[in-house]
């Protein structure tokens, strides 16, 4: 099969106005002081969390694709799928809503996510990707979103695994992901930022090997987000 490209880091925005607050300035009489402001990053409708599967087969034309959305965000190698075929493999993905934001340099960013099950040892690698058709995905597509999630090399952060489950996790964001979402912000100015697409993948071939984080669950009070830490150069 032919995989589609990868594209750029730094277009990863797709045109979705959001609201958001705007940065707090500081008194007059601190006008030499930078001040250290901080956003949050966060999606609110449950299709835009979910995972992504894909399960082999001897040939090509009898691959088998699916998609789920919304809770959990799952990355895994699961010979447990419908149908049972060979070589399972599942790729997590998260959209956030990105605020807009001024900083006089690249922010400090920071993922946060809440495990919820695991079952053996699955790091976490997050990297960039964008739909290659229309999204929500229609059966045509789930194989080109799952590709685009699999040959991303876009990385925004690692982790290792975690031994233990229901509590939140924390992993900085790469200088090139810190530097797109300030970009992404940036393009779309105060009228609203875009939307920045995480893949969650397991890049091993354990069998059996899957964890789960919180996607949105109707609530989204253990959905990830992201922790933006500026100075606005006021």
């Amino acid at each position: 099969m032919s995989y589609k490209g990868v594209l750029a880091l730094f277009a990863l925005a797709i045109v979705m106005l959001v609201g958001c607050k705007q940065p707090v300035g500081v008194p007059s009489s601190r006008v030499h002081a930078a001040t250290i402001q901080k956003e949050s990053c966060y999606v609110q409708i449950n299709i835009n969390s979910g995972h992504f599967d894909w399960y082999q087969d001897s040939l090509a034309i009898w691959w088998h694709y699916s998609w789920s959305y919304g809770d959990p965000i799952r990355r895994a190698y699961d010979c447990s799928g419908n149908p049972p075929r060979a070589y399972p493999r599942k790729d997590g993905y998260r959209v956030f809503n990105i605020p807009y934001f001024v900083s006089t340099e690249v922010p400090s960013c920071t993922l946060c996510y809440y495990q919820t099950a695991h079952n053996g040892s699955a790091s976490l690698l997050v990297n960039t990707w964008q739909p290659d058709g229309d999204w929500p995905p229609g059966t045509t597509w789930y194989n080109y979103d799952f590709w685009a999630i699999e040959n991303s090399t876009n990385t925004v952060a690692t982790d290792i695994a975690h031994a233990t489950d229901g509590c939140w996790y924390k992993v900085p964001l790469t200088y090139a992901a810190c530097t797109a979402i300030r970009e992404t912000s940036l393009v779309y100015g105060p009228d609203g930022g875009g939307q920045f697409w995480t893949g969650w993948v397991y890049r091993g071939s354990v069998n059996g090997t899957y964890t789960d984080v919180r996607g949105y669950d109707g609530s989204d009070n253990h959905a990830p987000f992201i922790r933006v830490v500026y100075d606005d150069g006021q």
